[in-house]
């Protein structure tokens, strides 16, 4: 299955990625990052901590949907959904 990720480019990597991944099981949000990391290795440290989990400040959506309520890295991408990977906003 090809998996649409969008990066935004206050990322540093901004653009989109095709990632491909097996149909089944659907894959996990955390392989989808995996698998983007591959193609941009330079992400790998903004997206996570050391320990493997989401940098606090990075914001990861399913089609609208924040994986913070959809179960975290373990969330599975259904075929045909974006996944977006944003910074948080900021301003004043």
């Amino acid at each position: 299955m090809k998996i649409t990720v969008r990066v935004m480019a206050t990322m540093s990597a901004g653009g989109t990625e095709e990632v491909d991944l097996p149909d089944e099981p659907p894959p996990t949000v955390g392989a989808v990052l995996d698998a983007l990391v591959v193609r941009r290795p330079g992400l790998a440290d903004r997206l996570r901590t050391p320990q493997g989990t989401l940098q606090c400040y990075v914001n990861v959506f399913v089609g609208p949907d924040s994986i913070r309520s959809l179960g975290g890295l373990g969330a599975l991408v259904p075929s045909g959904v974006e996944v977006w990977v944003v910074p948080p906003g900021g301003g004043g």
